[in-house]
């Protein structure tokens, strides 16, 4: 199934959902190949109707509230953060369903904050190489 389907399928169950990381770039019109579905809910409530949430609460510097947790559907791993808020998005509607998504800004905002917070180095330098990607993707369009 296409990506975007599953996308559209997620957010049916709950539209709340924010589309995150790469799905977000995909939105934006950038030419990336998602290999997950990354996506920030206020709660996992609607979803855990929908889906069995695995590890829920285990640390993930990319949340603020380090609360995440992970699931599969149909094929693709969804990893899920838990935040209150999501800034920089924008709204796209695709065939009446209406996706919001992380822009570029927003990420590239999302990952200086993040790595200014991480404690360990690695994850740092994770981040940094992100970052580096994101600048990359900027200067194509």
């Amino acid at each position: 199934m296409e990506y975007i389907e599953i996308i559209k399928e997620l957010v049916g169950m709950d539209d709340s959902i924010i589309i995150v990381g790469s799905g977000g770039l995909l939105l934006s019109g950038y030419d990336v190949v998602p290999k997950d579905i990354d996506i920030v809910v206020k709660d996992t409530k609607v979803l855990e109707t929908f889906l069995e949430i695995k590890n829920f609460g285990t640390n993930g510097y990319f949340s603020k509230t380090n609360k995440r947790g992970y699931t599969t559907y149909k094929g693709y791993v969804i990893d899920i953060f838990i935040d209150e808020e999501v800034l920089d998005t924008d709204t796209k509607d695709i065939d009446g369903v209406k996706i919001t998504y992380r822009t570029i800004d927003g990420l590239m905002k999302f990952f200086w904050d993040t790595q200014k917070r991480a404690k360990k180095k690695i994850i740092r330098r994770e981040i940094r190489k992100k970052m580096y990607v994101l600048h990359n993707l900027l200067n194509k369009k």
